[in-house]
């Protein structure tokens, strides 16, 4: 759904003003006044710029239809806004929770914990790169926050989340807060199939994909995150078929079991830090040699 943003809208002087933080608590205060109504919400999100807000509901509850649903919404939003920059892309979505030991599913748990969660991102800044390198760097750098609450038919019972900070399990461990800043580590996976949609949105990434296949693509995105000293993931199926491995493969998995990677890849990293100390044990020694040298050749 489309709409235009109005002076007479709720959030206009939000966006005018650039306050994300404002942004995201008002929609924060709208999910949790749907909830106290007794109100059935899907989750729900919304890409706003300065003249339009489009919105998305994700009705699947399939894990990998709900990733392509996201998509899919990215893609209509970017198709919307033409060439209006989308400067906010958030999430607005109920949770529901039970006890890790608990013998019920969430929605049959009497005792089930219910949540409320916004999730906004600021793509301000991924609008102003001049080329990929400073996509890529502002893609760890650029604004995001979330709120998080539990409650209990609409009425907070505890916070989680207020604002805080957000950084994805691949950023938080570089990331340094400022003093008494509060940071969530969040994989908000919906939110970021929807990016991946409307990623023509951004004038740079046009640009760069435009005439190259998808191999290409990807070989060039890594080349450009490894001059920037970042790692692209690769995506993963989510049920791994051994038999489609090659021999090889399925050698190691019987060998060393399914923790296979994780296992080899701790023998690299030993290896790797050996070598290295080796080497710089090597070079003190060459500097001590060339040095007892130079004072033989002056006696």
């Amino acid at each position: 759904m489309s709409e235009p943003l109005t002076k007479e809208h709720y959030i206009y002087e939000f966006v005018k003003d650039r306050d994300a933080k404002a942004l995201g608590k008002y929609y924060q205060e709208y999910l949790l006044g749907v909830l106290a109504d007794n109100q059935l919400i899907d989750l729900t999100l919304i890409a706003i710029g300065d003249d339009t807000v489009v919105t998305g509901a994700v009705t699947e509850t399939d894990r990998e239809q709900r990733h392509q649903a996201c998509l899919e919404i990215g893609r209509t939003m970017a198709q919307e806004f033409g060439e209006e920059k989308i400067l906010y892309l958030l999430t607005v979505a109920p949770t529901v929770s039970c006890a890790e030991d608990s013998e019920f599913t969430p929605n049959t748990d009497p005792y089930r914990k219910e949540g409320a969660m916004t999730h906004i991102m600021c793509l301000e800044e991924l609008h102003e790169a001049e080329d990929m390198s400073a996509y890529m760097a502002a893609l760890k750098t650029f604004k995001h926050y979330v709120w998080s609450a539990q409650h209990h038919e609409g009425l907070v019972t505890a916070w989680q989340w207020e604002g805080a900070t957000v950084q994805s399990t691949e950023n938080a461990p570089d990331y340094e807060p400022a003093e008494g800043e509060v940071v969530a580590v969040l994989d908000d996976f919906c939110q970021r199939n929807c990016f991946v949609g409307l990623c023509n949105q951004f004038e740079v990434m046009n640009d760069f994909v435009k005439d190259k296949d998808q191999s290409t693509i990807d070989a060039a995105l890594r080349e450009v995150a490894k001059e920037n000293g970042q790692v692209i993931k690769r995506n993963l199926p989510e049920v791994i078929v051994v038999s489609e491995l090659s021999e090889e493969s399925q050698d190691i998995l019987e060998h060393f079991g399914l923790e296979a990677p994780a296992l080899l890849n701790n023998f690299a990293i030993s290896v790797e830090d050996a070598v290295i100390e080796q080497v710089g044990k090597n070079l003190e020694l060459r500097k001590k040699y060339e040095a007892l040298l130079a004072k033989m050749g002056e006696a």
